[in-house]
């Protein structure tokens, strides 16, 4: 687990990946309880330009929130500034068309879960869930 996370502690690395790369590594390195002051969370933040969260799948949007939120729900770990920017923009993403159609309901919940954790209310986001979950034929199965 080090060494992973202090191969993610290198700028060059994180910046060089795709974004099925970034938000695979975001994820690992949330879920291996990397510390939240470590280079990879500013890279995680930074990294994602708006030309690039605009290349985001579903499942990415997802798993980049995941990092975004469980990064800071250790007891130890503030919860980042910058990651709250990051989550607006992700439910951005999400609710594009195309993004938002194809999305797992798990990917779905993920980032209302980080969303909320981060202390963010996105009602156009809660209200796209409802209306999917909602919906005469129910929701879309996996």
């Amino acid at each position: 687990a080090e060494g992973l996370a202090e191969r993610g502690n290198h700028r060059d690395v994180l910046e060089a990946l795709d974004a099925t790369g970034l938000a695979s590594t975001a994820r690992a390195l949330a879920a291996i309880g990397a510390p939240s002051e470590q280079q990879w969370v500013r890279v995680v933040e930074q990294a994602p330009s708006p030309a690039r969260v605009a290349t985001l799948t579903a499942s990415e949007v997802s798993d980049l929130a995941w990092a975004c939120a469980a990064q800071g729900t250790a007891p130890d770990q503030e919860t980042s500034p910058g990651c709250a920017e990051l989550l607006v923009r992700l439910a951005v993403r999400l609710q594009e068309e195309g993004v938002f159609s194809v999305a797992s309901l798990d990917d779905v919940a993920t980032v209302a879960w980080a969303l909320a954790t981060h202390g963010i209310k996105d009602r156009a986001l809660l209200d796209r869930i409802a209306e999917r979950v909602l919906r005469p034929e129910g929701p879309p199965t996996a």
